[in-house]
């Protein structure tokens, strides 16, 4: 939570439903960064409510330092307890892609989720389409 842009925001990946081998997450740019490792073209999905005004989108590159943001991926609020919904294709080639979940400008802040203290409501869906 309130992580300033270009950080990637971290999962808990123990509450992942399903993650398959050519999906690795694993720590990085300060939070969870997810490594692409299957050629294909995938969807990239996630959705949150933001506790402020602010924007979040995804990052991706070939390693989690020189990762650039998919202007595409973008979505974002004016308001607090408003949820965003964002997406984008990847093509993966030959080489591994890296992708995270970062905000865009400012620092974004994440509503948290029920009573446990450091518990935010964020999906992230990944579905390899080809």
């Amino acid at each position: 939570n309130s992580v300033p842009p270009g950080v990637a925001f971290t999962f808990d990946t123990q509450v992942l439903n399903s993650i398959p081998a050519a999906i690795v997450a694993s720590a990085g740019n300060g939070g969870t960064v997810f490594t692409l490792g299957a050629t294909g073209t995938y969807v990239l999905d996630y959705e949150m409510s933001l506790s402020s005004a602010g924007s979040f989108g995804i990052y991706g590159g070939a390693t989690a330092p020189a990762v650039s943001l998919d202007v595409t991926s973008i979505a974002g609020a004016a308001t607090a307890a408003t949820w965003i919904h964002g997406r984008t294709l990847m093509v993966v080639g030959g080489s591994p892609v890296v992708f995270e979940v970062s905000p865009v400008v400012g620092t974004a802040s994440v509503i948290s989720a029920g009573t446990a203290i450091g518990t935010y409501l964020i999906r992230l869906t990944v579905l390899k389409i080809s």
